[in-house]
């Protein structure tokens, strides 16, 4: 039997979500793709396994809404065969439990953890519930203190503060010899509120807010936020505005691609790779500074468009830059992977197996460099995605070195694709508006918007209230969906010299979870 049958009735629950709210609970869908579903929360677990088993369906987020009555809980799944996402959505009072999903979707675990520290739900069954974040029992920033270290044991403390660039957060590495026996994460320190600001800023300015969620994926969040946005207020855009917002997007995806490959030669100490990466990084960097004004392109996609159109010099400048990165890109990656000091330290560290990325609903090249054939560009097309074919490379190894491959692999795809843009956009010269006026937000409604970023996928859950103003704005990062698996993959097998490979390989953002 279909899942969604034995949820509901499929065609009663497409009049249920476009027909007037009448419960808080069942807000009608702004989004096309997606289908609401008013469940009771104590049958999820069986809905979600047979919506893995029979619809194939992928998690993607576990979040609560305050509510009259106690909270709303909301669990988001999303349909790759269909191209769809569907919610399973019910209201928990004050007080009660819920049953964990763990079990059949172990991914839920830090999403469950992230529910009973933001909204005190706790779920029933749930191993390890403990806080995600930062915040102690008084609502003070703190941090969980491990108990000691057994004998033999050694405590190795790295974060917050770091040297170079790197984000904020703290790891305790546990050793015995030269083996990693644990790992303690502790995230939270660049949390900002962002979901909240989100909720309350003018929609014109939500892109703008959304970008600096984690300023090396702003294309990917701004568009993920203004899809939403504007399935919320009915704004329709050019076909050329979407094809611009898409090679912005491949723009961002290849400056990210590339500069992870300079970071994986330092931890190696492979330097004068890494000088030959970051030299074409910076070429990117300087491309979209002149394309945009930014170099991290901010600014550039906006409600109901683009800021401004691109002429045929700026096109051309695209496609040159950017063809030119690509050759040097493939014999800059050919000498590196034919280094064996460099693809020695990278294989077999930080494995994650086909089974583990699928239990933990991993996405972007971590997962598909586990084998996981999933792409929010190819599985739910967007922008100008939908009208294009996007070759996604997918791998099974699930170490270092696999996922410094794919990325390679990846970032020729989004040259191929940035200069197959730049080079249609230049044939057909027409003036692109700004921007669409918007119209008002639907009432008592959900737009959902996500986009493939160099991270995977970022998705954005809007809702309105009765009176159109927004209730919440739910943020699921790639970084979020991807870091537990990091703390799970590192103990065991690696060494202590291996942890800042198994980092740079990862390639996550703290700001990206913390938000």
């Amino acid at each position: 039997m279909s899942a969604l049958r034995s949820i509901g009735d499929r065609t009663a629950v497409r009049r249920a979500v476009v027909a007037p709210a009448t419960a808080a609970h069942l807000p009608v869908s702004a989004t096309p793709e997606l289908e609401i579903v008013a469940a009771p929360h104590d049958d999820w677990p069986r809905q979600a396994a047979e919506l893995r088993r029979e619809e194939g369906a992928v998690f993607a987020d576990l979040f609560a809404i305050p509510a009259p009555g106690g909270t709303l809980l909301t669990a988001l799944f999303a349909l790759p065969e269909r191209h769809g996402w569907l919610a399973l959505r019910d209201l928990v009072g004050h007080g009660a439990t819920y049953p964990s999903l763990t079990e059949v979707v172990p991914a839920a675990t830090w999403y469950e953890r992230e529910v009973a520290e933001t909204a005190a739900i706790v779920a029933r069954g749930h191993i390890g519930l403990r806080e995600l974040g930062l915040l102690d029992a008084d609502g003070a920033l703190g941090r969980l203190t491990l108990a000691p270290a057994p004998e033999g044991v050694v405590d190795y403390p790295l974060g917050p503060v770091r040297s170079g660039i790197v984000e904020s957060g703290h790891y305790t590495i546990r050793t015995v010899g030269e083996e990693i026996v644990d790992l303690h994460l502790q995230l939270g320190y660049k949390h900002r509120g962002v979901e909240r600001l989100l909720a309350s800023v003018a929609p014109a300015l939500a892109p703008r807010v959304a970008e600096r969620l984690s300023g090396t994926d702003a294309v990917a969040h701004a568009l993920a936020a203004v899809q939403a946005l504007e399935a919320l207020t009915g704004t329709t855009i050019s076909p050329r505005a979407a094809l611009l917002r898409s090679l912005f997007a491949e723009l961002e995806r290849l400056h990210n691609h590339v500069g992870f490959q300079a970071d994986l030669c330092q931890a190696t100490g492979l330097s004068v790779a890494q000088a030959q990466f970051e030299i074409l990084r910076e070429r990117l960097l300087r491309l979209n500074a002149r394309l945009v004004g930014h170099r991290y392109l901010f600014g550039a996609v906006t409600l109901g468009g683009v800021a401004d159109d691109l002429d045929v010099p700026e096109l051309d400048d695209a496609r040159e830059t950017v063809g030119s990165v690509r050759h040097a890109l493939v014999e800059t990656g050919r000498l590196a992977a034919a280094s064996a000091s460099h693809m020695d330290r990278l294989s077999t560290a930080g494995q994650v197996s086909p089974a583990d990325a699928i239990d933990l609903a991993l996405t972007g090249p971590v997962a598909r460099a586990s084998g996981l054939d999933l792409d929010a560009r190819r599985d739910h097309p967007y922008a100008g995605y939908a009208s294009t074919a996007v070759r996604v490379p997918v791998l099974d190894q699930g170490d270092a070195a696999a996922r410094m491959q794919l990325r390679l692999d990846e970032a020729l795809v989004s040259a191929d694709l940035a200069i197959e843009w730049a080079d249609a956009l230049a044939r057909e010269p027409e003036p692109v508006e700004p921007q669409t006026r918007p119209g008002a937000a639907r009432p008592s409604a959900v737009g959902l918007g996500w986009a493939e970023g160099a991270r995977g996928t970022e998705i954005h859950w809007l809702e309105t209230r009765a009176d159109g103003s927004i209730a919440r704005h739910r943020v699921r990062s790639a970084s979020f969906a991807c870091w537990q698996a990091f703390a799970r993959c590192v103990p065991g097998s690696n060494i202590l010299t291996d942890f800042p490979i198994i980092e740079q390989s990862f390639g996550l953002s703290f700001a990206g979870h913390d938000r």
